[in-house]
Parts: C-alpha cells; sequence; structure tokens
C-alpha cells in the first residue's frame, strides 16, 4: 500500500505536465478499481486485497479530479492561443497592407470649408438736385412773349451709405446721411400780359 502511495506522490509531476493524457489513465485505473471492488476480482492491476483495490481506486479518482482541475485552468490560455492563431492568419499581408496605404493617400483629404468674413464700408455719393421753374406775369411785356429773368441752376447733394460686404461681395446698403451741399437756384420765366389798346378811331370827314 505504501508502495502505491508513493508512486502516487511521484505521478504528480506528469499528471499536472501530461493533465489530459493522465487523466484518461486515471479514468481507466477508476473504473477498472470499481469493478474490482465489486467483483472481488485482483483484474489487470494485481490487487491482492479488496483494501488494496479501494486505495488504488480512491488514488485514482484524486488524480482524476486532479487533472481535470489542471485541465480546465489550461484551457482558457488555449483558447487565448487560439485567438491568437486566427488573429495571425486573419492579418492582411504586407502587399495588401500596402495597397490599403496607397489607396488612403491617394484618396484626396476633404479641404475645411472657409468662414464667410463680413465687413463694412461707406460710401459717398454725389447726386444733381434739378432745379425747379417759377412763372410771373409781366405787364411790360406782350401777351404771348416770355422772357428768362432768372436763370435755373441745378443743386448737389451727398449721400452717404453703409455698404455691407461678405467675402468682399456687396449683399446690401444703407442710407445714413443725405445732405443738400449746393442749394437749387429756381428759374423764373416772364410772361408777356400787355395788350396795345386799339388805335384811336379816325376822324370823321367835314361836311
Amino acid at each position: 500500500m505504501w508502495a502505491w502511495i508513493l508512486i502516487g506522490a511521484v505521478a504528480l509531476i506528469p499528471i499536472i505536465l501530461l493533465s489530459p493524457v493522465v487523466a484518461v489513465i486515471a479514468l481507466v485505473i477508476l473504473i477498472t478499481g470499481i469493478v474490482a471492488l465489486a467483483k472481488g476480482s485482483r483484474t489487470w492491476l494485481r490487487l491482492n486485497s479488496r483494501k488494496a483495490a479501494m486505495v488504488v481506486t480512491a488514488a485514482a479518482a484524486a488524480v482524476l479530479l486532479v487533472t481535470g482541475s489542471v485541465s480546465a485552468a489550461v484551457l482558457p490560455n488555449t483558447g487565448s492561443s487560439g485567438n491568437e492563431a486566427a488573429r495571425f492568419v486573419t492579418a492582411p499581408s504586407p502587399s495588401e497592407a500596402r495597397n490599403s496605404d496607397e489607396s488612403s493617400q491617394s484618396r484626396p483629404t476633404p479641404t475645411p470649408t472657409p468662414t464667410p468674413v463680413a465687413s463694412t464700408r461707406d460710401e459717398v455719393v454725389t447726386e444733381v438736385v434739378p432745379f425747379t421753374e417759377t412763372r410771373v406775369d409781366d405787364g411790360a411785356l406782350a401777351a404771348g412773349q416770355t422772357q428768362v429773368r432768372t436763370p435755373g441752376q441745378n443743386g448737389e447733394k451727398t449721400l452717404t451709405y453703409r455698404v455691407h460686404l461678405l467675402d468682399g461681395q456687396e449683399v446690401s446698403r444703407e442710407l445714413i446721411s443725405d445732405v443738400v451741399t449746393t442749394q437749387p437756384v429756381t428759374q423764373v420765366i416772364a410772361n408777356g400780359t400787355y395788350v396795345a389798346p386799339p388805335p384811336p378811331p379816325a376822324p370823321a370827314p367835314a361836311a
């Protein structure tokens, strides 16, 4: 019995290193030990007594439990290594990576939309103020005749606009000043109203 215990202790090292294989062997020994206990036979393990069969069965169960725990601890690492392999397989080849870089370089870079620049400026404009005309009656002129007594002259006014610009282009303007700098001169025209009296009648001939 002590020999089997020593063998089991030494077997812990390969159990840890080769847990999947050892788990299969421990399962076979466990089943064989159970059969030996049930039938009372020696089986291929050459177990001389029922006590030895119990020890071997218990040791096989312990080994199976340990290997199961070791396998459970190792399986996540195996999965991660599989993921690494899958990532390595799906990684693009150097030529594909180069083509991708070339396509990204050949793709034009979008230019940012410029922000419109608003500004204002004042603009001064001069305009002509046309003169007006008035008529007066003049008894010194014969009826039907006219005479310019005062010639008319145009005036001038100054207009100041505030011009609103967007990117240098005019979008609107507003009048902020309207000043008459030169007053116009009214033209005066005289209308003749004089009517000559009729000539006196001719004297009658003497009788």
